[in-house]
């Protein structure tokens, strides 16, 4: 008899957790749509910044004094941004991206290069933190609502880097690690 009773308490709780698996899908997938929503309406802007910038370069290019648009900088000191998550259950995004930084950092080190690592969001900073891989700097907390002073920060000190000389400790080239919202499947 106590089987029995057992039999029906289990069946219950597996009926009790069906539900609430049901309604974090549903919160889940609001949660997708709206970041959908915000990916889409944003992507027109950001390609249109970036398709006046690379015509503006083009165009105005001999014309440009800033040591930016100077020549090739040659150097074996670079560095890498990785962008990640600070937190979530999308483990392929950050896990991508972890992929992706730790080839480019294995080919800048077959090609003699030393790569100077930086790290936006809490999931790769505790990744690499944990492997014992120096970070040269780490942004946290802010990528569920980025916004323009995080941007501003993380430029500044790139740019920083980018205009110390290498002997100083400054970086000659800037690899950016992200990903690029396509659709729900890719």
């Amino acid at each position: 008899m106590s089987s029995q009773l057992a039999l029906k308490s289990r069946i219950i709780s597996t009926q009790s957790l069906g539900k609430i698996f049901k309604a974090q899908e549903m919160i889940a997938s609001s949660h997708i749509a709206k970041a959908r929503d915000i990916a889409l309406n944003a992507k027109p802007y950001s390609d249109a910044i970036f398709d006046a910038v690379q015509a503006l370069v083009a165009h105005h290019e001999a014309n440009i004094k800033h040591p930016i648009f100077g020549k090739e900088r040659a150097g074996n000191r670079v560095a890498v941004l990785a962008l990640t998550s600070d937190r979530g259950m999308a483990g392929a995004f950050t896990s991508s991206i972890i992929r992706e930084t730790e080839a480019l950092l294995t080919k800048l080190d077959a090609e003699g290069k030393h790569a100077e690592l930086y790290v936006y969001g809490r999931r790769g900073a505790t990744y690499y933190k944990y492997r014992n891989r120096d970070v040269a700097g780490t942004w946290e907390g802010s990528t569920d609502h980025p916004d323009v002073t995080i941007a501003e920060r993380i430029s500044d000190t790139l740019m920083d880097a980018y205009m110390t000389p290498e002997e100083d400790g400054g970086v000659s080239e800037l690899y950016i690690v992200f990903t690029e919202f396509i659709n729900m499947v890719r």
